[in-house]
């Protein structure tokens, strides 16, 4: 069986990035760069909720994969179940 993985984008979305928004971050030097339509994710909640579920034990902790965190979709749904 082959084990998913997600990112946090994926677990919780991301906000649209508009054009005249993409080129302020070009100009900064911030990111993201580049004009993106809103990502819907797994749970509908804030990135800070996210973490505070995960520092009160709900939702499992994240495992690293170089720089990148990323969880298991499998534990992330039981801990989701476990909130209803």
């Amino acid at each position: 069986m082959q084990v998913e993985y997600v990112r946090i984008t994926d677990l919780i979305g991301r906000p649209a990035v508009s054009q005249a928004q993409a080129a302020q971050n070009r100009a900064s030097g911030r990111w993201p760069q580049m004009a993106q339509p809103a990502q819907r994710g797994l749970i509908p909640i804030g990135r800070t909720t996210f973490y505070q579920l995960i520092k009160s034990g709900r939702i499992p902790k994240p495992t690293k994969i170089g720089r990148v965190s990323v969880w298991r979709l499998s534990e992330v749904r039981a801990g989701i179940d476990g909130l209803e």
